[in-house]
């Protein structure tokens, strides 16, 4: 077990945090519990909630983005680390008595790190999530240095390791810096339409993509859900739950991603 990897988790759990909107308005709705009294509910009846209840608050703000994730990369081989070894991190972690490091309207507020925030924290880490040999090899060709542990991580998304995936990755990347169009916005993109669509081939996805370009240019985008924009509007109540982006927001960087599948396909039809 490194020790870096530890420490590195360590100081990511143990990092202040605001108290988000959706923290305060899940305590008022399940537990009755007003803005006064969210200080002394955390203190002196958090630990007697069942994990499912403590997991259910901290969800939202012990969930790690794909930056969190990457400051792991430079810890972990291709392979990842075995089941039991984050089984041994998260039990390790817990022997530690952390801390959550809470902020409300100025005020501290420190409680016990429950178990259960710890292993949700690890396991989205995808520490255990092996890296595919193409990307292994692609990424350190195709992607600028200072992008690559952001990259690596993204490999490690569940989305990629699903089927061929991974190769339809490596052929953006390898588009992108044949191009010369990578960015970061684009590659984020193309993770949450892989997610939404889930495509079996590069044609299928072409198909795909082109429901949807046909979709947003009629004016009705609504069967669509772009889980990065509705982040963005996540604690604004006026903002529905679902938040479908305009064509103004989407078109722009679809019709990029339709135009680099296209030369993929020229490339590769199959």
């Amino acid at each position: 077990m490194q020790h870096g990897l530890l420490e590195q988790l360590e100081a990511d759990l143990t990092r202040e945090r605001e108290l988000t909107a959706q923290v305060r308005h899940h305590l008022a709705a399940h537990h009755e519990v007003g803005p006064e009294g969210i200080a002394a509910f955390l203190r002196e009846r958090l630990s007697c909630l069942e994990e499912y209840e403590v997991d259910l608050i901290f969800a939202s703000m012990f969930t790690p983005s794909v930056e969190d994730q990457a400051r792991y990369a430079p810890y972990l081989d291709p392979s990842g680390i075995p089941p039991e070894g984050e089984a041994r991190l998260i039990r390790e972690l817990a022997s530690r008595n952390l801390r959550m490091a809470l902020r409300m309207d100025g005020e501290r507020i420190s409680v016990p790190l429950p178990e259960v925030v710890v292993a949700r924290y690890v396991h989205l880490l995808n520490l255990t999530a092996p890296l595919a040999e193409v990307l292994v090899r692609e990424i350190p060709l195709h992607v600028p240095p200072g992008e690559r542990n952001r990259v690596l991580a993204l490999g490690r998304h569940p989305v990629w390791q699903e089927g061929r995936r991974a190769d339809l990755l490596a052929a953006f990347l390898r588009v992108f810096a044949r191009q010369g169009t990578y960015s970061w916005e684009k590659l984020r993109f193309l993770t949450d339409l892989a997610r939404s669509f889930r495509p079996a081939t590069p044609l299928d996805f072409a198909r795909q993509l082109e429901n949807l370009t046909d979709a947003y240019e009629a004016g009705d985008p609504s069967s669509f859900y772009h889980p990065q924009i509705e982040e963005r509007y996540r604690d604004v109540p006026s903002v529905p739950r679902k938040y479908v982006p305009s064509p103004a927001q989407v078109l722009p960087l679809l019709r990029e991603i339709r135009a680099d599948l296209e030369r993929i396909l020229q490339e590769s039809p199959a």
